[in-house]
């Protein structure tokens, strides 16, 4: 039996194919009010707007993601998609922002895979983060010339060692950006 074989039998009998929820925390309103007391204290929209801020993130890409969809009711919801604890697959830093031309640009970076134990649930630990940037910040300093650089409260942030090595290379970051705040970054 195939597989559009099912989804159409399962449409028969009254089902539909919905898309499961990713975020359900993004409507949480005591996180949208830290994220909105976050922009305006630090005036985000007015550093993007003179060109002052540079916006980062990183990204995990994992082996054995799942379907997003999911078959129920019409009249019900689907259940949020579970996170699942897969040790392998490459994780992606990137940095975005305008070039002094005011050209935009984007530039990424794998993160070495983290040695066992280097980092929290296998993620790349500090010490990986800052050798990554050292060896790519030539790459990236025109980005960063007289910017902030916006990185979120991820622990290899705002480990100690992070934060000295950052201010050993001249890099200004903008403090506080609030948990579950994926909406403030571009990137």
């Amino acid at each position: 039996v195939s597989r559009s074989t099912v989804y159409r039998d399962l449409e028969a009998k009254g089902y539909t194919l919905k898309t499961r929820p990713k975020c359900p925390w993004m409507e949480d309103q005591e996180k949208k009010d830290a994220r909105m007391e976050f922009c305006e204290r630090e005036d985000i929209n007015a550093l993007a707007a003179a060109n002052l801020v540079a916006f980062s993130d990183e990204k995990n890409f994992r082996a054995g993601s799942q379907f997003r969809g999911q078959y129920c009711c019409l009249d019900d919801e689907p259940e949020p998609i579970p996170t699942p604890n897969f040790r392998f697959g490459i994780h992606v830093y990137g940095i975005l922002g305008l070039l002094p031309s005011g050209q935009p640009s984007l530039r990424l970076f794998l993160l070495p895979p983290a040695q066992k134990g280097s980092g929290p649930r296998g993620g790349a630990a500090a010490k990986d983060w800052c050798a990554m940037m050292g060896k790519r910040l030539p790459d990236v300093r025109d980005l960063l010339e007289g910017k902030h650089l916006l990185l979120d409260g991820s622990r290899v942030h705002t480990a100690e060692f992070t934060q000295e090595w950052l201010k050993t290379n001249g890099i200004s970051v903008i403090e506080g950006w609030p948990a579950y705040s994926p909406d403030l970054n571009p990137i």
